[in-house]
């Protein structure tokens, strides 16, 4: 039987543990809609913090996290759990 339940990211930076709920499909489908009418790519990384903001990760703890971590956590975001 499956047996769905809330997801979750979590991650320490800092000494600070953070957790970062994982985006329903609507959520992604939104935030890919969003992304196809911005045009520079300054507008579309406010789009990304935005976004992992409605996911639950402060914009000020986006803004201090260096490019390769943003990128790791929306991997991990984008990753299905394994049964």
């Amino acid at each position: 039987m499956l047996d769905f339940k809330d997801e979750v990211v979590k991650f320490k930076f800092k000494g600070d543990e953070y957790e970062v709920e994982k985006p329903t499909v609507k959520q992604s489908r939104d935030y890919g809609k969003k992304l196809k009418e911005l045009g520079d790519d300054s507008e579309k990384e406010d789009a990304l913090f935005d976004f992992l903001e409605e996911l639950g990760l402060p914009k000020e703890v986006s803004y201090t996290l260096k490019q390769g971590h943003i990128m790791a956590l929306v991997a991990a975001l984008g990753e299905s759990e394994k049964n």
